[in-house]
């Protein structure tokens, strides 16, 4: 093998390493975004749930951060020992948030499970804010993920 080939062969080995690694960051971030997206809808379910079966007889809501989403009963507090504290994959964070309730907080009416605020939740990769995917909060209580 003479020295023009060999440099060659590493050239295509570079280039076949460089696009492999690309997309599977791609792939990772994906992950990532769904995985949180899945996570909202499963707490946001939770709380509604732990509402409707008036559990510790006592609403239940869900504070939203950008990194972060607090699932709380009755009256948030910061330093009650009964929050939940939930994390977004460190590649993920809120975009957009905009619930008719001008707030961060989600919660729900006894009985019905109605959500006291509907609107959007978009969330997004940190690194590249064009790649979003979006949670609805229906009047109902019911979520969609889209």
């Amino acid at each position: 093998m003479t020295l023009i080939e060999l440099i060659v062969s590493i050239a295509i080995l570079l280039i076949v390493g460089t696009v492999t690694i690309g997309a599977v960051n791609k792939y990772r971030e994906r992950q990532a975004l769904d995985k949180s997206v899945s996570m909202l809808t499963s707490i946001l379910e939770r709380a509604r749930s732990k509402t409707l079966t008036n559990e510790k007889n006592t609403i239940h809501s869900v504070r939203l951060n950008t990194e972060r989403i607090v699932l709380f009963q009755g009256g948030f507090s910061s330093s009650s020992v009964n929050n939940e504290y939930y994390s977004f994959d460190p590649l993920v964070e809120i975009g957009q948030l905009s619930l008719t309730s001008g707030t961060n907080t989600l919660s729900y009416r006894k009985l019905t499970g109605q959500s006291l605020a509907t609107g959007t939740v978009e969330l997004r990769l940190k690194r590249s804010t064009t790649t979003k995917k979006s949670v609805i909060i229906y009047s109902s209580g019911l979520i969609e993920a889209n």
